[in-house]
Order: C-alpha cells, then structure tokens, then sequence
C-alpha cells in the first residue's frame, strides 16, 4: 500500500442488500492497492485503498454501497 493510502468505510445502502452481488467482498480483495481491514459486520468493511483503487470500487459498487473516508474521532479532556 502507498504512502497515498486511505482508510474507507464501505457499508451496503439500505434497501440494497438483496440487490447486492453475492461476492462483493471477493470483487474488492481483487482491486490492486485496496486491502480489507478485519472481517465484513452487518454489511459493512473497512479498507485501505490508494485513490485510484477507492474510485475503482466506487465504479464497481458504488451503485450498492456508500464508500467514505474513515473519521476518526478524538475525545477531548
């Protein structure tokens, strides 16, 4: 992964599931520069992608699922 990687959230769009192709997270273990981060929970992944990956994923599935940068949040005290 390059220096330009990112963390994504991929998570399915409601009222998709059943429209959703069976093998999505094999589609995405296939897209160079993007690594799976854990395992899929309730239709949802976490990734590492360069931005040309992500915007590949985005062509593949973008019309199934919400692809957004991670957010981290950091509480104050």
């Amino acid at each position: 992964m390059g220096d330009r990687s990112t963390k994504y959230i991929i998570a399915v769009k409601r009222g998709m599931h059943s429209q959703l192709p069976s093998e999505w997270i094999a589609k995405l273990q296939l897209i160079d520069d993007l690594s799976l981060i854990g395992e899929p929970r309730s239709y949802r992944i976490m990734v590492e992608a360069s931005p040309q990956a992500i915007e590949f994923a985005r062509n593949l599935l973008g019309d199934y699922c919400h692809i957004e940068p991670l957010i981290k949040h950091k509480s104050v005290r």
